[in-house]
């Protein structure tokens, strides 16, 4: 905060100081200062709050290097190799039978309630529903 007060104070002081001077010459105006004297102003402004974000911008450039890290990364394992190793003794079935589920922290409080599901293989399903409904849960227990 203080960097800010800084720039601004200097850049009024630098503004009056050399308006002072252009009028003393005649070189200018009272009103072309004044209005020199704002556009500084405002650009001084603008400036120290523009620096004011800079650690802010590092800290997300940082950030970005590392999501890109990520993305850019090649996988040990090629996901679109179809001559990858086949698993024989995996039916790719998950059947879920009368599961019922609390936190511990809240046993109280049932998320799952004597659920039944059958995940077929080689499908695609969606759970959806309300939020805390136990679509996270369901999968974290599948996990």
């Amino acid at each position: 905060m203080g960097v800010i007060y800084l720039v601004t104070y200097s850049t009024w002081a630098l503004a009056f100081w050399y308006g002072s001077i252009l009028i003393a010459k005649g070189e200018l105006d009272g009103g072309s200062a004044i209005a020199c004297f704002f556009g500084v102003n405002v650009g001084g402004r603008g400036l120290a709050l523009a620096l004011s974000y800079f650690a802010q911008f590092a800290q997300g450039t940082v950030a970005a290097s590392r999501v890109f890290y990520v993305i850019e990364r090649i996988p040990e394992i090629d996901p679109y190799n179809p001559e990858g190793r086949k698993l024989s003794s995996v039916r790719g079935r998950i059947e879920l039978k009368n599961v019922s589920f609390a936190y511990p922290s809240r046993p109280d409080s049932l998320i799952l309630n004597s659920i039944n599901l059958v995940f077929p293989s080689s499908k695609t399903l969606a759970l959806v529903g309300a939020s805390g409904g136990g679509k996270s849960t369901i999968f974290a227990l599948i996990e």
